[in-house]
């Protein structure tokens, strides 16, 4: 008979455990297939340029202080068919320094005034007839002379200068004395002879000593290669093209011109082995003002797997109490279904002893058959988002919570599960610091743009790292980030 009454005693309590089990049908587990696409922003590095240009020197040089000689020309101004010829002895000289100077944006003009003297004869049909202008007692003639001259970039990278003479003006004529015939512009055609001369100087001598092709084709075929941020981190610059901006002309003991180069690119950040880059051969000059700016995304992503270890850590602190109830964690795994994550929990259910009871004997004796009979067994699914600290940028799962079958059946079977902290407790647990693989990233670039080509230094500094996205793709979480980087460069000129 006792045996009898043993068998239907645990029959039911079989029966009750069974019913009182917790395992309902978590949410699907999903592979996400479709990866986020990394936009690369366009980038601009602007190196500035400085060039002495002596070129106030140069026109001092071909606007001497003083010259004479002898002219002759065939082009006096007479009423034909009267042939004419000029022969004339002359004294060409300035004062110091050169009267004008103008500096305006890409642009210099130049102004001095010259005197001469001339002595000679005409020979108008077959007859010599001698005169002279500004010679012994005759005051010297003046002539105002000048250069407008201007900047630009050839296609062979360097700069340019395009000089014309001034029309010369003549305050006074040179009229020969003895007949009163008018020289002056044959005069004249010996001047801008001279003038014409000292511009294609100018012009010739500014691309020889501003030409800077060599070092940026060094530089381009060096900022083509990938950049190693560590053994599985590549950084590519992707080169488009240079451009050249504006020029000014600064005053000055020599004068400077002074410009930007401005290299344009679309870096990304690629992760793997190194990426194959098919060279670009340096492009041709165009004209654009240079906005320095650098932005790159980067993603650092962690595993399913290393995020099961961060969440099940820590297994000393996985009892849950409330009351006379507590839960046992035993173990969970994570996995994704959609852009979410899904903590399948496994755990015990038991009952416990009353922390401050009134009756200690008549507690012990409840706890001894509430601990025989309430014993299940649960499986219990939580659901959250993957997000990123804004602020730590640390990565963590928020917004938890338990699914709606799990949350049905906890509500009838066992209410108690939702007082607990075991949610709040798993998302603190899976907070990850990714701080080491950021400042491994920002050190990597760092190193990696600061160099040395030919005598062109840049100088890289990473600025700020800010998280744009965190998303799943098959079974990894990434956080997505825009890192800026205040690239820099200097050019110096031997």
């Amino acid at each position: 008979m006792k045996k009898a009454y043993c068998t239907i005693f645990a029959f039911f309590l079989c029966l009750a455990s069974a019913y009182a089990q917790i395992r309902p049908i978590g949410p699907r587990p999903t592979v996400e297939d479709n990866f986020p696409h990394i936009e690369s922003s366009v980038a601009r590095l602007c190196i500035p340029l400085r060039f002495p240009i002596p070129y106030l020197r140069t026109f001092e040089q071909n606007v001497c202080e003083y010259y004479d000689g002898n002219y002759q020309d065939g082009g006096l101004n007479l009423i034909p068919p009267v042939a004419y010829f000029v022969n004339v002895d002359y004294k060409v000289w300035r004062e110091l320094p050169i009267d004008v100077l103008e500096l305006h944006g890409d642009s210099f003009s130049i102004a001095e005034k010259i005197y001469y003297s001339a002595d000679g004869y005409v020979i108008i049909g077959a007859i010599p007839v001698a005169g002279q202008c500004g010679w012994d007692d005759e005051a010297a003639r003046e002539i105002i002379i000048g250069y407008d001259s201007k900047f630009g970039f050839s296609e062979n990278y360097s700069l340019t200068t395009k000089t014309k003479r001034k029309d010369i003006v003549n305050p006074n004529r040179c009229k020969l004395t003895l007949l009163n015939r008018d020289v002056t512009d044959n005069l004249n055609r010996l001047i801008e002879k001279f003038l014409d001369q000292g511009a294609s100087k100018v012009d010739e001598l500014v691309p020889r000593i501003t030409d800077f092709k060599q070092p940026l084709i060094h530089l381009w075929d060096v900022l083509q290669e990938p950049i190693k941020i560590n053994e599985r981190t590549w950084l590519t610059l992707g080169m488009e093209k240079l451009s050249g901006g504006q020029i000014l002309v600064s005053n000055g003991n020599p004068q400077f011109v002074s410009t930007t180069i401005g290299v344009t690119f679309k870096p990304e950040i690629h992760e793997g082995n190194e990426p194959s880059i098919t060279p670009v051969s340096l492009p041709s000059l165009t004209l654009e003002n240079c906005t320095p700016g650098f932005e790159v995304q980067s993603d650092i992503s962690m595993s399913f797997d290393d995020l099961d270890a961060k969440v099940n850590a820590n297994s000393a602190d996985n009892i849950f109490q409330i009351g006379r109830r507590r839960l046992l964690l035993n173990n969970v795994h994570t996995y994704s279904s959609g852009q979410h994550v899904v903590l399948e929990l496994t755990a015990k259910l038991r009952a416990a002893k009353p922390q401050h009871p009134r009756n200690r004997f008549l507690s012990s004796i409840g706890y001894f058959f509430d601990n025989l009979f309430y014993r299940r067994n649960a499986k219990m699914y939580i659901i959250g988002t993957p997000s990123t600290n804004p602020r730590t940028n640390n990565f963590k799962i928020v917004d938890a919570k338990f699914d709606p079958e799990t949350e049905t059946i906890i509500k009838h079977k066992a209410p108690w599960i939702k007082n607990t902290k075991i949610i709040a407790t798993l998302e603190t647990r899976s907070n990850t610091d990714i701080s080491l693989r950021i400042d491994e990233l920002k050190a990597g670039i760092n190193s990696g743009l600061t160099k040395t080509i030919d005598n062109i230094t840049l100088s890289a500094a990473t600025g700020s790292f800010m998280n744009e996205k965190t998303f799943i793709y098959k079974d990894r979480i990434y956080s997505r980030f825009k890192l800026t980087v205040n690239l820099s460069g200097n050019y110096r000129v031997d």
